[in-house]
């Protein structure tokens, strides 16, 4: 029994390990393929700490594409057009509304609701590079296990803060930890279909990993 268990704590350690340093080599190596994407692709922006960087990314990518719809998650359309203030020409773009979400994962949950219902085959994601390894996966993997063969491209914003690189450290770290408060929601939710958070001990979970885990930025 004893032989058991250091078996399983060797593979869940090794498991933990090796999805760190793969979670951390795609910080440093994906680069954008938004260039590839389908003419009618939606334009998904993840909201967060850039929010607006990413917002304004996301307007530049869509004067490039034919049809363009694009959706600020938790944001209704007039805040996108609030946001833009007529810097970028935003005629013939469709401006969707996409629920407020609580967290990465559903901010994936949200977006695969809205391609569903809009009839989109491809998506492009917007969001910061330190945040893209997490949201890109957690895409992937939500498209994988619903069965959607819809195309996922990423646009990556890149951070021009000028904080110290410990800053930097920090949101990779962070990123880290809450990839498998991720993947812990993911599997809730298809094993349940309902959204974890909206249920107390949910919440709890969350404010815990915010309160001690998730380094203070």
């Amino acid at each position: 029994m004893l032989r058991f268990f250091k078996t399983i704590t060797f593979f869940g350690i090794f498991v933990v390990v090796v999805v760190s340093i793969l979670h951390l080599g795609a910080f440093f190596l994906l680069n954008n393929n938004s260039s590839k994407r389908k003419p009618q692709s939606l334009v998904i922006v993840h909201p967060g700490l850039k929010t607006k960087e990413r917002a304004e990314a996301a307007f530049r990518l869509v004067q490039e594409l034919d049809q363009p719809s694009i959706a600020l998650i938790g944001h209704q359309p007039k805040h996108i057009h609030q946001m833009n203030k007529n810097r970028f020409d935003l005629t013939g773009v469709q401006v969707l509304e996409c629920g407020k979400s609580r967290s990465t994962f559903e901010d994936v949950f949200f977006a695969h609701q809205l391609m569903e219902a809009g009839g989109f085959d491809s998506i492009i994601q917007v969001t910061s590079r330190y945040h893209m390894p997490r949201a890109l996966f957690l895409m992937k993997l939500y498209n994988f296990l619903a069965g959607d063969g819809a195309t996922v491209y990423f646009h990556i914003v890149e951070d021009q803060s000028e904080r110290d690189e410990w800053y930097s450290a920090k949101l990779l770290i962070n990123e880290n930890i809450k990839l498998w408060g991720s993947l812990v929601e993911i599997g809730l939710y298809f094993g349940t279909k309902s959204l974890p958070l909206d249920y107390p001990l949910g919440k709890e979970i969350l404010a815990f990993v915010d309160k001690w885990m998730v380094l203070k930025l």
